[in-house]
């Protein structure tokens, strides 16, 4: 991140860090160079591995965070929940879908639906 905002073409006020399952954990427990905002799929936040529970983004950055409650990758009891319990602002958001195939997905952005409501989140926080 740090490197990218000396790239002339990137626009270092609107960095935005965005990741599906394991690229999920990274997105919610990276702790480093700040971001305009994050935007989890197909991760919960929770699990055994303390590393890899909760969030680490701070109050200032909007997490937006998308997962469905019956997500094949989340039997165990100890992966089950979503990021919710985890956000510091008003302005972050965890999406838990509870019907339809959704519910059952774990790369949710496949679906219009979904496109849409992160791409009304990133609208909304970007510069």
């Amino acid at each position: 991140i740090r490197m990218a905002r000396k790239l002339p073409w990137v626009d270092g006020n609107n960095i935005f860090l965005m990741g599906l399952s394991q690229g999920g954990i990274t997105t919610a427990t990276f702790s480093g160079e700040p971001v305009k905002a994050r935007v989890i799929e197909g991760w919960g936040c929770h699990a055994g591995w303390p590393e890899y529970h909760g969030l680490n983004a701070p109050a200032t950055e909007p997490v937006l965070a998308l997962v469905g409650d019956k997500d094949p990758w989340f039997r165990n009891p100890v992966l089950q929940g979503d990021c919710g319990e985890f956000m510091l602002n008003d302005a972050s958001q965890s999406v838990v879908f509870k019907a339809g195939s959704l519910r059952y997905a774990h790369a949710t952005l496949e679906r219009d639906e979904v496109k849409r409501i992160v791409k009304t989140f990133l609208e909304k926080h970007l510069n």
